[in-house]
């Protein structure tokens, strides 16, 4: 007889598990996380958020891909970065209670995971390992885009 397929939520589960953000979370405290969570759904071409709009909330990308984007001096769209399954997105407005820095659209349909602030803040030590996690998180890409930024000076 064969094991039954794992129901959704389970499957959320191991998701979560992988994601970044969420490391070192035990499976209660996965579980916890996603209680808080509210699914969304984006058709290819639609807009996430625009830069400018207020951040109370991040997504943890399930499905698809998205595209984060700012408007050049040309007014033309340049993309920053993309966004795939198990990657986190709004996480730096969340954190600093501020406007969106970029704008971010849907290349392809997708399924997304969101997180408001004021449900995370209900639960301060899960809140606590979350934004530790997301400090981290933070300034990797720092160093990164400071990394890219030497190359660029110096090309």
């Amino acid at each position: 007889m064969s094991n039954p397929a794992p129901n959704l939520d389970e499957l959320l589960l191991r998701l979560l598990g992988g994601v970044r953000l969420f490391e070192g979370l035990g499976r209660n405290d996965l579980a916890s996380l996603l209680v808080l969570a509210q699914k969304a759904q984006f058709d290819e071409g639609q807009g996430v958020f625009n830069e400018g709009d207020r951040g109370e909330w991040m997504f943890v990308l399930i499905s698809g891909r998205l595209e984060v984007f700012k408007a050049g001096a040309d007014g033309n769209p340049v993309s920053l970065a993309y966004i795939e399954p198990g990657d986190v997105v709004g996480e730096m407005s969340l954190l600093m209670n501020s406007a969106r820095a970029a704008s971010v659209r849907a290349t392809a349909p997708s399924v997304a995971l969101s997180f408001f602030k004021n449900s995370l803040d209900q639960r301060p030590a899960l809140a606590a390992q979350v934004y530790a996690n997301m400090a981290r998180l933070l300034a990797r890409r720092l160093a990164r885009t400071n990394q890219e930024l030497v190359t660029l000076r110096e090309s």
